[in-house]
């Protein structure tokens, strides 16, 4: 494949080539099913290192449970707009699944500043009431997961 042949691909191809690069550069031994090995290489893709790949664990049936969530139509909520734009928008359109994220809203900077906190955790507290029965996706913001662990 010539370099102009490379780049002039149409996104799917794009997508499966660089899987493709992610698997060539994973670390021996690891041996997942094919449904978690595919989430590994997507997460690995999205840190840009493969040795993160040694550090990620799945919980039994997390993956067929996060698939059956987004067939089931439940929200996906987050607490950073990074995570909401990684989302597919054609897997939540052809699904009809809705994400919720208000990190910038200004309601949450107020409360982020009279809580003294930051705003990721501020959005994940003014979501509270769509938690329930939600897909949580929590992105770059180590304090929104932290504070998950000690609501």
């Amino acid at each position: 494949m010539t370099l102009v042949e490379k780049y002039a691909l149409l996104p799917e191809e794009i997508d499966r080539e660089s899987l493709k690069m992610v698997q060539a550069d994973l670390p021996g031994g690891i041996n997942l099913p094919p449904e978690e090995h595919y989430v590994l290489c997507r997460i690995v893709r999205a840190e840009g290192d493969p040795a993160i790949a040694e550090m990620v664990r799945f919980s039994p049936g997390a993956v067929a449970s996060g698939l059956a969530a987004l067939k089931a139509k439940i929200d996906v909520v987050t607490d950073v707009r990074m995570v909401e734009m990684g989302i597919s928008k054609a897997l939540l359109s052809r699904q009809q699944v809705a994400t919720r994220c208000l990190i910038d809203v200004p309601e949450v900077a107020a409360r982020a500043q009279r809580e003294k906190t930051t705003r990721s955790v501020a959005a994940v507290r003014e979501l509270a009431p769509h938690l329930e029965g939600a897909v949580v996706a929590i992105g770059n913001a180590p304090t929104a997961l932290w504070r998950f662990w000690t609501w």
